[in-house]
């Protein structure tokens, strides 16, 4: 989301550390599943982010997002 919607990007990553705080919080899980789930992402996002295939999507999507 933070690629798509760039202006809101530090908004959207402070919401979702809220998010994974409370299920901290709320003990759904544990602060070493938060980090080890955000280790993941970075490094299939930087994965995803290598392909351009998905480079392709993403610009379509923020195209898109541009003509609403």
């Amino acid at each position: 989301m933070a690629q798509i919607v760039p202006e809101k990007k530090q908004e959207i990553l402070e919401r979702a550390d809220d998010y994974a705080h409370d299920r901290v919080v709320c003990g759904v899980h544990y602060p070493t599943d938060t980090e080890a789930s955000r280790r993941m992402a970075y490094a299939i996002f930087g994965d995803m982010m290598a392909s351009s295939r998905f480079q392709g999507e993403l610009a379509a999507v923020r195209e898109r997002r541009e003509r609403i």
